[in-house]
């Protein structure tokens, strides 16, 4: 396996969906429960951590500011083994049960150098997801001095919507002028 892994957006996509099926009932159950509904999206055998296993890359709660990362390796000759220092991050991972706060989200995860940067959060309805990334892709715009969003350091947004007893999952990608579904 070479040293770098790149999860592109579709990859993601694709194990994120494979795992969110698997534990559908759960994620209905805990949906409305703001502090259960978080441990179960980001615990040690949570959804997150189980795509990252799909992955085949590590699973890492809260790195440094961050919810969640996926890496290949720690850094072991400069730092103590007990503690986890990725040699990079393959992925990093923000979870904000409240759409409308989760500017602060978007913001920080541009600021990480890494492949990709998913941001999971859940909207009230079709036309105020539509306005977030409007205004997600505003701030996107501006921290995006290197103009490599689109390309290097990617952007997917992940947005959840409960209704009629399912849970709708829907993915998009900033382009570097704004986001496209995929």
């Amino acid at each position: 396996m070479p040293d770098e892994v790149l999860i592109t957006p579709e990859a993601f996509k694709e194990k994120f969906l494979d795992v969110a099926k698997e534990r559908e009932t759960q994620i209905i159950e805990l949906g409305k429960e703001d502090k259960n509904y978080t441990e179960l999206m980001l615990k040690n055998d949570g959804i997150i951590a189980n795509v990252a296993f799909h992955l085949g890359l590590e699973y890492y709660r809260e790195y440094w500011t961050i919810d969640a990362i996926y890496y290949r390796r720690k850094h072991n000759k400069y730092f103590s083994s007990r503690a986890t220092y990725a040699e990079y991050l393959s992925v990093a991972i923000e979870h904000e049960n409240l759409a409308h706060t989760a500017h602060v989200e978007i913001n920080k995860l541009s600021l990480f150098n890494c492949p990709l940067k998913v941001l999971i959060t859940y909207p009230l309805n079709e036309k105020n997801a539509m306005a977030l990334l409007d205004e997600y892709s505003d701030i996107l715009v501006k921290a995006d001095i290197f103009k490599d969003f689109a390309d290097n350091r990617k952007q997917l947004v992940i947005f959840g919507y409960f209704e009629d007893e399912k849970v709708h999952w829907k993915f998009h990608v900033y382009r570097g002028d704004g986001f496209t579904r995929i």
